[in-house]
């Protein structure tokens, strides 16, 4: 599970993405107006997927696997992974597993016609829109690779 500016970006960064700062000033969004159209964010982040694109043209998308793993993608190639949690708090939060790569909290919002609207803890908004969940792929046997 992001916009532009380090990456669940959900992405949920569901930054989706771990959004860079790069990330974070595109995709900035007004919250959408409650409607017929408008719905809760997911209860259950777990399979999902999220994609922002940065001011720059720059297309992140994050997957929130199951187990609380997450994969960041950078126009289709490998850019970070991590730890996602979804707290009592209503944030989702994304831990990469490189010190120096940038994490951080989202509280989603809205729904709307396949996009949803997250606040970053320090108060930048980001629109993220959900897209098909793919699996990670399986792990080779690294004993059958080498037999």
């Amino acid at each position: 599970m992001r916009t532009a500016q380090p990456a669940f970006y959900l992405a949920f960064a569901l930054t989706a993405c771990s959004p860079t700062a790069e990330q974070e000033t595109a995709s900035q969004a007004a919250e959408p107006e409650a409607g017929p159209t408008a719905s809760p964010a997911p209860d259950d982040f777990a399979n999902t997927a999220w994609r922002s694109t940065a001011e720059n043209g720059t297309v992140f998308v994050t997957y929130l696997d199951q187990g609380g793993t997450y994969r960041d993608l950078r126009n289709g190639d490998p850019y970070q992974t991590g730890t996602w949690v979804f707290g009592d708090d209503g944030q989702l939060c994304l831990t990469p597993d490189l010190p120096e790569a940038q994490g951080g909290c989202w509280t989603p919002g809205q729904m709307r016609s396949g996009d949803l609207l997250t606040l970053r803890s320090e108060g930048k908004r980001i629109q993220v829109r959900r897209i098909t969940y793919e699996p990670p792929a399986p792990a080779q046997d690294t004993e059958a690779a080498e037999g």
